[in-house]
């Protein structure tokens, strides 16, 4: 299943998840935060290399995977507080693990990791362990952008 923009996605997820009130909660934080997942996927594209996947460290309900795998950028969202019932996006090239980030750094510590609002907030940067770190940030002008951390 492909997926255009982040109405697709979320009338997608409307179906999956359609009694769950955490995710009903979150649909506004999804269109809130697509320029910042926007602005994290372009920091991804600007590195010298293209890489193969990103793992985003609070990735919520994974709704924003489908902008890397357009990209062809396996995305594997990493979140600690969900439950059974919830039912995160996931595709052929989007994954989903279900775990506390200090579980599986290690794991991935050649990747390139991603964050729009976790990392510096509930993992310190200095935890994190990765090829590149990307994480969102706002312009002088109040427009979001990226910023490249490691």
């Amino acid at each position: 299943m492909k997926f255009n923009n982040i109405k697709e996605v979320v009338k997608y997820m409307d179906s999956i998840n359609p009694k769950d009130i955490e995710y009903r909660y979150n649909r506004d934080y999804f269109y809130e935060n697509l320029d910042w997942y926007k602005a994290i996927l372009q920091g991804v594209l600007n590195l010298k290399e293209k890489p193969k996947r990103v793992i985003d460290v609070g990735s919520n309900f994974n709704v924003f995977g489908f902008l890397f795998e357009n990209e062809d950028i396996e995305y594997i969202g990493v979140e600690v507080s969900f439950r059974k019932r919830h039912k995160p996006f996931t595709s052929d090239k989007v994954k989903f693990i279900n775990k506390d980030y200090y579980e599986v750094r290690e794991e991935f510590k050649d990747d390139v990791i991603i964050s729009n609002l976790c990392i510096g907030y509930q993992v310190p940067v200095e935890d994190i362990k990765c090829k590149h770190l990307i994480v969102g940030a706002l312009t002088e002008k109040g427009t979001c952008t990226y910023k490249q951390i490691k």
